[in-house]
């Protein structure tokens, strides 16, 4: 029985690790899983992915050092109580959107997310009543040096946009093209947020949910608009994904697409009625620029 208990032990840290991971390889998805809810600003739901990440790596770390077992057992079992209430109100919510329990390495339902911390509650119960022996070797340095690597590595290997951001300076794009684009579609007279995104490209994805969720806290879709080159092959799939149903979209030619972005994108102007005020990529955007924009 000791022998399995060590077992199951290992496995919960190495799951966990696998989970910390997983979600810091598709970390942007994440990001945008946090700042969905409307709560935080992206920058805070940024430093909230990596915090949560980080403490996923620490609880890791620690089952597998064998650090502590009994107390990091009961922040584990606090910590799904609390993630489990969490996927029940999105279950009751109707929520179709991943938890990002395992990034992109596999996705989960709600329902399933359910059953797998169930079963994770079980397991962290199963080794409770355990006094698992600890290494002796550098036991003094041993939970700083477990929550250093941890918060490390989550946020060293893919610090938040905020930290280095880029200036929007040098944004590529036909500003004459885009202004006669602009009035021939009848939008020289409002303030708009024009986003050119393509289908296919995975930040044009990231960029359209970020902006999809940035136009709800405006509560002013009618102040965004997507122009998409003329492939719509997985245009209405990527509709969905980026919550964008509300949201008017342009179909125009690829030559005419790639003539007003210089081939840049995704590529978001900030239309304000004869001028364009801001550029943005995807890693610049300026979500409280944006916000006021639509406000005012």
């Amino acid at each position: 029985m000791q022998k399995l208990k060590l077992l199951v032990l290992y496995f919960l840290g190495t799951l966990f690790i696998i989970s910390g991971v997983a979600k810091l390889l598709s970390i942007e998805l994440f990001e945008l899983f946090i700042y969905s809810f409307k709560i935080v600003s992206f920058n805070l739901a940024a430093f909230a992915a990596r915090f949560f990440i980080g403490v996923e790596l620490i609880i890791g770390l620690s089952f597998l050092t064998r650090f502590k077992t009994k107390a990091v057992s009961i922040f584990t079992l606090v910590l799904l109580f609390f993630f489990t209430l969490f996927l029940f109100y999105l279950e009751l919510s109707d929520s179709k959107e991943d938890c990002h329990c395992f990034g992109n390495l596999l996705q989960l339902s709600n329902t399933w997310s359910i059953v797998k911390n169930v079963v994770l509650a079980g397991l962290t119960v199963f080794i409770f009543n355990n006094n698992f022996t600890e290494f002796k070797r550098f036991r003094t340095y041993l939970f700083p040096g477990i929550v250093c690597i941890g918060f490390a590595v989550a946020f060293a290997i893919h610090p938040p946009d905020f930290i280095y951001k880029k200036s929007n300076r040098g944004v590529q794009y036909c500003e004459p093209c885009l202004q006669k684009f602009i009035d021939k579609q009848g939008l020289n007279n409002k303030k708009m947020v024009v986003c050119f995104f393509s289908p296919q490209c995975k930040y044009c994805k990231l960029a359209a949910k970020k902006m999809s969720t940035i136009a709800q806290i405006a509560d002013n879709q009618a102040g965004v608009i997507y122009i998409f080159w003329d492939n719509p092959k997985d245009k209405s799939e990527f509709i969905a994904e980026s919550n964008a149903t509300q949201i008017r979209q342009i179909t125009i030619g690829t030559l005419q697409f790639l003539s007003l972005t210089k081939g840049e994108m995704p590529l978001i102007i900030l239309s304000d009625k004869d001028s364009i005020r801001q550029a943005y990529r995807y890693d610049d955007i300026d979500e409280q620029d944006i916000i006021q924009f639509l406000k005012k």
